[in-house]
């Protein structure tokens, strides 16, 4: 629906030619997007079926009968539960403990049972058995990265996608159609930089962290950490056999962020400067790997990034907003007011961020930065256009679900006033640019005019305290962080939260539960990647 009311704003002289550019992409319809339509060898449909079965077992949540039913139903094959466990060993996780006082890390061997900084000790006695007081596991991504390009097909479709991606670039194409148009992707295609060059192989990846309910009855919550490569096409990479399970946390509350993030960014680092030097495709290839986008809802973000959380001030990780305190109710409450463009504060940027995080403190926080981040340590990463607001929890489910419980209100009565839905309209429109697959300049110009109406008009229709951080993200920011890394759904929550339903799925029993959901994901990439041998009767020694 058009914004086009004169209260709020005019709109006229763009035309309505949404995805105007007839640039050529390889398209990738729904019907071309089952879990394994990559397993290409694979001539059966009752196979393929199978395979989607063994690989992404939700429904059977992979226990032991079910798992042999199926195998034994897929073909006629010797191939069971018990063999599969045989050839996962224990190299596909480690166990990392921390002290649960202050959260250092111990030493990888056991011998030391005492904090060296707290003396806090590092075991308890659990049905006599020695337990870490604390601890997370973290995959063996290398691994996870290799069985991932080994996967049937996938390789195949990144070396395409990579081609068309650097044609594009040198084509100069200013359609964005996807994470890899986003000028920080492009600037790593230039010379001497991470993606240069007709022979690079290596890759991009966006993260995501966020926490998950173990238990409906308890406050158990899992942390895993995903991460999906954007070489893939989008259908393949948000897929669930394809995003990388790169660790996890299980407690209550939330993670040590600086210690659990802190391990997997070194982790990460080591994929970035050496990588994965692994047969793909018959030919010996070195594959390195970059982190350029973390995704997560605001306290998660808030928590990572060691700042104020999204009602305090200066929460904004793009600008310096610092909001004011208005009268709410009985309280008060933190805005962030529309500004016009002398009055607006200037964005942040790395060295600015890097500084304020290393003078900041609990007690004395600089630009709303409590001390340093993780994420500082993440080789080659810019944490400003790096760590951009979410699309599924800001715009649907913090302003949109904030506007209808506002509309449908019990103590309200009668009908509203039409510019209530001209003013969401602009909302609505504006998103629907953002969400495009084809996204011109033109839609980005519209895209802004649309949603910076609806930031300006929202506390002329709605209380001051209602305009949180949420709609100024929208207002001020997300156009921007299209133009840096494509279009919103390339790097939406919506397929990790997918996984993180997954994860609950696979869970048996109580405990601790972190080693039993890497192996499993193990599990699965192995019968993926094996199940021609399975299908044939053969066991896995003979391939």
């Amino acid at each position: 629906m058009p914004c086009h009311t004169e209260t709020l704003i005019a709109v006229e002289g763009f035309e309505n030619n949404i995805n105007e550019d007839n640039d050529d992409h390889s398209s990738y319809s729904s019907e071309n997007c089952s879990d394994y339509d990559l397993l290409s060898n694979l001539s059966d449909d009752d196979d393929i079926s199978t395979g989607s079965i063994l690989s992404d077992d939700d429904d059977t949540n992979f226990s032991e009968n079910s798992t042999d039913q199926e195998l034994e139903t897929s073909a006629e094959s010797e191939f069971d539960y018990e063999h599969l466990w045989k050839y996962l060993d224990d190299d596909f996780a480690n166990e990392f403990h921390y002290c649960e006082s202050c959260f250092e890390l111990f030493p990888a061997d056991t011998d030391t049972v005492r904090c060296g900084k707290c003396n806090n000790p590092r075991f308890k006695m659990l049905n006599k058995v020695k337990q870490p007081r604390a601890s997370f596991v973290m995959a063996n991504i290398n691994r996870q990265l290799k069985n991932l390009l080994q996967s049937p097909g996938i390789w195949e479709d990144v070396l395409k996608n990579k081609n068309y991606i650097r044609n594009r670039y040198l084509q100069d194409n200013e359609t964005i159609t996807d994470i890899t148009d986003g000028s920080l992707y492009r600037k790593l295609l230039s010379e001497n930089d991470f993606l240069n060059g007709t022979d690079n192989t290596n890759l991009t990846a966006v993260i995501n962290t966020d926490g998950v309910s173990l238990y409906s009855s308890s406050k158990v919550q899992l942390w895993p950490i995903f991460m999906a490569v954007n070489e893939l096409n989008p259908c393949a990479r948000f897929a669930r056999e394809n995003v990388i399970l790169a660790g996890i946390w299980q407690g209550k509350g939330k993670p040590p962020f600086n210690t659990f993030i802190g391990s997997f960014c070194k982790l990460m680092n080591d994929l970035y400067d050496t990588g994965i030097t692994e047969k793909l495709n018959g030919e010996e290839t070195t594959v390195k790997l970059k982190v350029i986008c973390g995704i997560y809802d605001l306290p998660a973000k808030a928590a990572i990034l060691n700042m104020t959380q999204y009602n305090g001030s200066d929460s904004c990780i793009t600008c310096e907003e610092p909001g004011k305190t208005v009268k709410q109710g009985k309280g008060t409450s933190r805005c962030f007011p529309y500004r016009e463009t002398a009055e607006k504060y200037p964005n942040r940027n790395q060295a600015g961020v890097k500084l304020a995080m290393e003078r900041g403190t609990e007690r004395n926080r600089i630009k709303g930065f409590k001390g340093t981040s993780p994420l500082l340590d993440l080789k080659n990463f810019d944490i400003v256009s790096g760590t951009p607001p979410d699309y599924m929890h800001g715009v649907l489910l913090g302003v949109t679900k904030t506007l209808l419980y506002k509309w449908f209100s019990s103590t309200e009565k009668g009908i509203l006033p039409n510019k209530y839905l001209e003013h969401f309209a602009c909302l609505a429109e504006g998103v629907y640019f953002l969400l495009g697959d084809k996204i011109s300049k033109n839609d980005l110009q519209r895209a802004h005019i649309l949603l910076d109406a609806f930031f300006r008009n929202f506390s002329n229709l709605y209380p001051a305290g209602s305009c949180g951080l949420n709609v100024h993200n929208i207002g001020m920011h997300m156009v921007e962080y299209v133009r840096v890394l494509g279009p919103l759904w390339s790097w939406s929550c919506f397929p990790f939260e997918d996984c993180n339903s997954m994860i609950t799925k696979t869970v048996h029993g109580t405990g601790d539960v972190t080693k039993q959901v890497m192996k499993i994901k193990e599990a699965q990439a192995l019968l993926r990647n094996n199940l021609p041998l399975i299908f044939k009767g053969k066991k896995l020694e003979e391939s």
